[in-house]
């Protein structure tokens, strides 16, 4: 937040000249209490400040995790693919089939991040149990 200092700032003096608020200028006076209306504000915000910060921190870890969990699992797709398609080079029973269903991942170029949709995955499927 820019202007939390000057709110803070606020905050402190007008405890101590709190004939400046609203109110008591105009001489109104009033059921509402200023003072304690900021300090309730004030309090309010470190406690926002302070959740924002903890999610921050908490995206971060996250999105850390994810990609170590992410990795970790695509490399072992990689493994798993690897074996398919050394199967499938020595003319393993079905290995061909399954080779051909996770080949198209890396037959086409696509852009980056693209992978075939889920449409194009079940005819591809039905085309290599057929």
């Amino acid at each position: 937040m820019r202007r939390y200092g000057f709110i803070d700032k606020v905050s402190d003096v007008s405890a101590e000249f709190p004939q400046f608020w609203l109110g008591s200028v105009s001489g109104t006076g009033g059921n509402v209490n200023f003072q304690d209306k900021l300090n309730e504000r004030l309090r309010e915000i470190e406690v926002l400040r302070n959740v924002l910060a903890w999610q921050q921190y908490v995206n971060r870890v996250v999105g850390d995790l994810l990609l170590l969990a992410g990795d970790d699992a695509f490399r072992m797709a990689r493994t798993y693919y690897g074996s398919v398609r050394t199967a499938a080079r020595n003319n393993l029973p079905e290995a061909r089939q399954v080779f051909q269903l996770l080949n198209q991942f890396w037959q086409r170029p696509r852009r980056a991040n693209e992978e075939p949709t889920e449409p194009e995955l079940m005819i591809q499927e039905l085309e290599v149990r057929s």
